[in-house]
């Protein structure tokens, strides 16, 4: 196990807390007019959730997959270091999908629900604000994913790695509970990582060498 920390308080936490010059939580918060405590307690709620989703341990190789894509096709650092994506529709639709991937619809819905009863808000504002935790969620991985997540995709000597070659799939492990260690235990620098269609590739030859690693016939 990753030693994930259900209340949410892990290395991704560090990350909410750091961004927008440690203002992200506020400005969440303005932009659903509400309390910063309530805020804070639903954000708290959703990301340990998440985190007990996202554990080494009970995720699929193909939902792995699934989420390096999106890593690579989404601006997902962008929402969490920019307020005015905070209520955006387009952040309402890649926090969906990091849903979709991580959760499904049913697991969202109790998700959003448990986090409306420990924060004191409605069920409505709890369903929209989970979107975007999602993608900050994804935002913060990334951030402290991207340079080990670099790594492995261009080699040990900066070169790209040939998906024709189908190497067996590295295993991997994020940094996402409290004491967690693996390849992605770098922490990512810089400023927010915007789309980039070279970059878009790069991860989708990833995924599919991460596919591609699956035992024929064996368990996902």
């Amino acid at each position: 196990m990753t030693g994930a920390d259900p209340s949410g308080r892990g290395p991704l936490w560090v990350e909410f807390t750091r961004a927008q010059g440690g203002q992200a939580i506020n400005h969440l918060a303005r932009s659903f007019h509400l309390p910063r405590p309530k805020v804070k307690a639903a954000i708290l709620s959703m990301l340990g959730a998440l985190t007990q989703r996202f554990d080494e341990q009970t995720v699929s190789r193909g939902t792995l997959a699934r989420l390096i894509e999106l890593l690579g096709k989404n601006d997902y650092e962008q929402v969490l270091e920019t307020p005015a994506l905070m209520g955006a529709t387009s952040t309402q639709v890649i926090g969906n999908d990091a849903l979709t991937a991580l959760a499904g619809r049913e697991e969202s819905s109790r998700i959003a629900s448990r986090a409306a009863t420990t924060a004191g808000i409605s069920e409505m504002i709890a369903e929209y604000l989970l979107p975007v935790v999602a993608a900050m969620f994804m935002g913060a991985l990334s951030a402290k994913t991207r340079s080990s997540l670099y790594v492995l995709m261009r080699g040990p000597g900066g070169e790209a790695l040939d998906p024709q070659a189908q190497p067996s799939a590295p295993v991997l492990q994020f940094p996402i509970g409290r004491g967690s260690s693996g390849f992605f235990s770098g922490t990512g620098g810089g400023s927010a990582v915007g789309h980039d269609p070279a970059r878009e590739t790069m991860y989708l030859d990833f995924a599919a060498r991460i596919r591609a690693g699956a035992a024929p016939g064996g368990p996902d």
